[in-house]
């Protein structure tokens, strides 16, 4: 019986600092300003490339550091997403946690292009449907490059 407790108690505050430390690793933003980060179009002759972490449980109090070409461009936690804006060419997307995974991705002007991050830790292309789907539902982190340099 005191074993039971013990795990319910224990599974409750790791659920709630999920909770918190995920809320609070979102940037603050109006939901209209959010829509449009969901929704925009790259700007011309570039390529927009999301990050998207969707939920899951395995590595929710985890961030997730993101590299393009070795320079940051922000990290996500579950529920969350970042972007960046590229010129066309090729691109080493690198995920840093407890480990380190790389995806290698070669951008167009006005496209684009959606990346799952996962836990355990992987990078992995995903086509624009089930994307804008886990967008939908994805807060932006308040540590995307990309947006805090257009504020």
């Amino acid at each position: 019986m005191k074993r039971k407790l013990f795990f319910r108690l224990t599974l409750i505050s790791m659920l709630t600092m999920a909770f918190v430390s995920s809320s609070s690793a979102q940037a603050k933003i109006s939901a209209a300003s959010l829509d449009s980060l969901r929704t925009m179009k790259p700007p011309n002759g570039k390529a927009l490339v999301y990050l998207l972490r969707p939920y899951n449980f395995m590595g929710s109090l985890l961030s997730i550091f993101l590299t393009c070409n070795e320079k940051n461009i922000g990290s996500v936690r579950v529920k969350g997403f970042i972007y960046t804006i590229l010129d066309t060419g090729q691109y080493k997307f690198t995920a840093i946690s407890e480990g380190r995974t790389n995806l290698n991705l070669s951008v167009q002007a006005d496209h684009t292009y959606f990346i799952k991050v996962k836990v355990p830790l992987g990078l992995e292309m995903i086509d624009e449907g089930p994307a804008r789907e886990l967008l939908g539902r994805s807060l932006l982190s308040k540590d995307c490059r990309a947006y805090n340099s257009t504020k």
